[in-house]
């Protein structure tokens, strides 16, 4: 029995979930879903390191830019790199790079998936809709430099593995062929095209 693991490596809030899930159902494949993210499993939290088996089954792993910083230290994204280079994309047969190219619009979902998580201690709640606000203060210093960041470290891993990253607004469009293009021929990847629906969007306006 052939075995498939792919792995999905994105920046936030660039439709990775629903990618992963178009994948996942049509194929019957498991679903890995941000393992190195802060809640995980694969945490030694005593120690801040992670730990992660080759799966000996068939996949989709989707982990975000931002996680899998070992430690806390200046330019941490730097270890991010490292870690996901040498020790988490050798397990996988296919990679899958994503971005978004509208940065304003990203860093906008990414605010109010902020908002929604900051404070609260019953989990993080990512996948809820939102409205756009015209009068909504949304860029953060902070946060629009982090963002760079996370983008550069994809970019980066990109030029290492000679891999172009896939775009979410030609993903999600409802032209397909960019994503036959892509998934089936370029990687032999069938989708669920259900999960690239405009009505899976958690914004709700335009």
């Amino acid at each position: 029995m052939d075995i498939t693991r792919v792995m999905i490596l994105a920046t936030p809030r660039s439709g990775s979930t629903n990618l992963m899930c178009s994948l996942s159902k049509k194929n019957g494949w498991a679903e890995q879903l941000e393992p190195f993210g802060a809640t995980s499993r694969h945490k030694n939290n005593k120690e801040q390191k992670y730990w992660y088996v080759k799966p000996h089954y068939s996949v989709v792993m989707k982990t975000l830019t931002h996680q899998g910083t070992i430690e806390k230290v200046p330019n941490g994204y730097i270890y991010s790199m490292r870690f996901l280079k040498d020790s988490i994309i050798p397990m996988f047969d296919k990679i899958i790079l994503l971005d978004r190219e509208d940065f304003d619009a990203q860093l906008q979902s990414w605010n109010y998936g902020m908002r929604n998580w900051k404070g609260k201690e019953d989990g993080v709640k990512w996948n809820l809709n939102w409205t756009w606000d015209e009068s909504d203060d949304w860029k953060d210093p902070y946060y629009m430099n982090w963002l760079h960041e996370q983008k550069y470290l994809l970019w980066t891993l990109a030029d290492m593995l000679n891999i172009e990253p896939m775009s979410y607004e030609k993903l999600y469009n409802k032209d397909s062929e960019y994503r036959k293009q892509r998934l089936v021929r370029e990687m032999g990847l069938p989708y669920d095209n259900r999960y690239f629906s405009p009505k899976l969007r958690y914004r709700t306006n335009p």
